[in-house]
């Protein structure tokens, strides 16, 4: 059974409307759950027990004061009790979520400041899970203009999401986050860029299945109720998930020249965020025409050597490449796929730069082939990643991230009607390509970078840049 709960701002009171059958969507009923006293109001609901029921968090105007209002019951209705959130004053923010950031098992609360529009986490625990030990300010860009609707795992790496809309347009994008508390910034990418004005996101309470009985009388009629709704988040068992088409979505090349162990960490990634692939070699690269490119959204160019990577492949294979990203297939390449992007008078490379050939990055002239590389982006922030013999992307496309000397390590920019994100450093490196090095940068973080790389290039969604 699923559920969709609603405020009345005059008349406080806070009603439930309930939905069940095979697809979720036959209405059976509503239900008014409790009145909330003069100044308080509700901005969310959260599953804090996470055994199917819910909770709606209030708060007090007057003094910042936040309560849950603890649901349960056969039909889920009945009000079980009131607590306070302790160590937490909202005065000033506006509650619009909860979700567990640290990975602890305790839901974590999301607050807004609506005048900053900055965004915290107050970290929960304790033995009822609602005592705040920790508050942190989610790392961002910029979160002016923008309106903070909740949080949700969209990339599919473990880690919650911000789900935000923009004040004038209605634009909506995904801020993604990792890091062992799941505060620290990796991107950013469109979810509705066309913009949807006038209508509000709901983002879905994740609950355990449901124990609440669908036979069960409701106590209340929706027309009888007069509650007019406003933004307040629905409760129900399932998640967004990751839409792809019957094809594949992803050609990765692993012919010749290319890296198996970077092939293999490519096929990880993209199959740890719910899409469909397929691998060409050189000879199945070669038979393809531009038409039957065209059938996918995104070509992946792994790492290995550039060089040799193309010369396996025929002119008319980097032709028609070339014509099918200018057409409209996105490509991401990673080191070599760096290269192999860029134009040169010597090898078959496929010239996605408007002329611009590319060098390999000196790492300082010191002659080391890989290691740990610090790379820096627009908002200060920094990661280490692993580098072995990357390119330097510099005079081409809208610099995303700097090497230390300021030679550009990422880039992005469009060939046509084709989105292009170039990365001379290896995010996508897994664990055992980092023995015997040193990074300041979890894995994960490194490898959600990473997955933010590819719904970048696969959804055409510029990421920030300097």
């Amino acid at each position: 059974m699923n559920r969709l709960v609603y405020f009345n701002d005059s008349t406080r009171a806070i009603s439930v409307s309930l939905y069940g059958g095979a697809n979720h969507e036959a209405f059976l009923g509503s239900s008014q759950l409790t009145t909330l006293s003069a100044g308080w109001a509700a901005q969310a609901v959260a599953d804090f027990s996470h055994d199917g029921s819910f909770s709606v968090i209030a708060t007090d105007a007057s003094n910042g004061e936040v309560a849950v209002y603890a649901f349960g019951g056969a039909q889920g209705t009945s009000l079980l009790k009131k607590e306070t959130i302790n160590g937490l004053s909202a005065s000033g923010y506006n509650v619009f979520g909860a979700a567990d950031l640290n990975g602890d098992g305790y839901e974590d609360l999301l607050l807004q400041n609506p005048s900053t529009q900055q965004v915290m986490v107050a970290y929960l625990g304790g033995t009822n899970g609602i005592s705040v030990h920790s508050t942190h300010n989610l790392e961002s860009s910029n979160f002016v203009g923008w309106t903070a609707s909740g949080m949700e795992d969209m990339n599919g790496d473990g880690h919650p999401d911000l789900i935000l809309v923009n004040n004038k347009t209605g634009e909506s994008i995904v801020n993604y986050y990792g890091g062992e508390m799941g505060f620290g910034y990796i991107g950013s990418a469109y979810l509705d860029s066309a913009a949807s004005r006038n209508w509000a996101i709901v983002v879905p309470v994740k609950t355990a299945p449901t124990n609440i009985d669908s036979t069960a009388p409701v106590t209340a009629a929706a027309t009888s109720l007069g509650l007019t709704p406003t933004a307040l988040a629905t409760s129900t068992s399932f998640a967004p998930q990751v839409s792809t088409t019957s094809a594949a979505t992803v050609l990765i090349y692993d012919g010749p020249g290319t890296s198996s162990g970077d092939v293999a960490a490519v096929e990880s990634l993209v199959t740890s965020m719910g899409l469909s692939y397929q691998t060409a070699n050189n000879s199945q690269l070669n038979a393809i025409s531009e038409a039957q490119l065209l059938a996918y959204r995104l070509f992946l160019m792994p790492g290995g050597n550039a060089i040799s990577i193309s010369s396996y492949l025929s002119r008319t294979a980097t032709a028609n490449l070339h014509n099918a990203i200018a057409s409209g297939l996105n490509y991401l390449g990673f080191c070599a796929g760096g290269f192999f992007a860029g134009s040169s008078a010597y090898y078959n490379y496929t010239n996605l730069t408007n002329g611009v050939w590319f060098n390999v990055y000196p790492n300082y002239g010191r002659g080391i082939a890989k290691t740990v590389v610090r790379a820096s982006f627009p908002n200060g922030s920094t990661m280490d990643m692993y580098w072995e013999n990357g390119p330097a992307l510099d005079n081409w496309g809208a610099v995303v991230a700097r090497y230390p000397d300021g030679n550009t390590a990422i880039t992005e920019g469009f060939e046509g009607k084709g989105f292009v994100l170039l990365c001379g450093l290896h995010p996508e490196a897994p664990a055992s390509w980092r023995i015997g090095m040193n990074f300041s940068t979890p894995l994960d973080v490194d490898l959600a970078y990473a997955r933010s790389l590819v719904s970048s290039a696969l959804n055409r969604s510029m990421l920030p840049h300097y």
